[in-house]
């Protein structure tokens, strides 16, 4: 009976090593995570910020769909996807003040830079790469700080606002009540 079991035997391990490099080829093939340059990003109110995303392992991303959107995917800033670059025209504020750097895309990496950075920057940016089935993102938080000086204009500010709620109020106190 040696011969009988042989073949069922070598079939078997040859079935083996079949599925054993089937989920080798799979878990090699195309896997990435994505990392962002710093997941916290604090710059100053009128300054530019920088906020990048690497591939890991690094690998070519030129055939990939990336971008960048904030805090939902409705919030698209950049798309690049089939070597074309498609800016979200949704978001106004981020016309002529934002710039999505490609050149790094063969290592990779892609980088948003955003211009004269407001109070109203702050918050989540989501970074993405997709190939084919494949779908990873990268989220960089971006603080805005103000400068002593701003925080200083602000405060005067409010103090001339409440100086002419002051005037206003006396003034219609005067017409609401004339003096006899």
């Amino acid at each position: 009976f040696p011969g009988v079991m042989e073949p069922a035997f070598s079939s078997l391990s040859g079935y083996f090593v079949a599925i054993l490099l089937l989920q080798i080829t799979v878990l090699t093939s195309e896997q990435f995570t994505v990392s962002s340059s710093r997941s916290h990003h604090v710059v100053m109110v009128g300054s530019q910020a920088e906020l990048s995303c690497q591939l890991s392992p690094p690998q070519n991303a030129q055939l990939m769909q990336v971008g960048w959107f904030r805090d939902r995917h409705s919030q698209m800033i950049y798309l690049y996807e089939d070597g074309e670059e498609h800016s979200g025209e949704g978001i106004q504020n981020y016309m002529n003040r934002t710039v999505f750097l490609k050149d790094a895309l063969e290592g990779g990496k892609i980088t948003l830079q955003i211009y004269n950075v407001t109070v109203f920057d702050g918050g989540q940016y989501h970074c993405f790469f997709k190939d084919g089935h494949t779908y990873e993102e990268g989220i960089v938080d971006l603080r805005e700080v103000r400068t002593a000086f701003q925080e200083v204009a602000i405060i005067l500010l409010m103090v001339l606002f409440l100086f002419f709620l002051q005037i206003l109020r006396t003034s219609a106190a005067s017409c609401l009540h004339p003096r006899v």
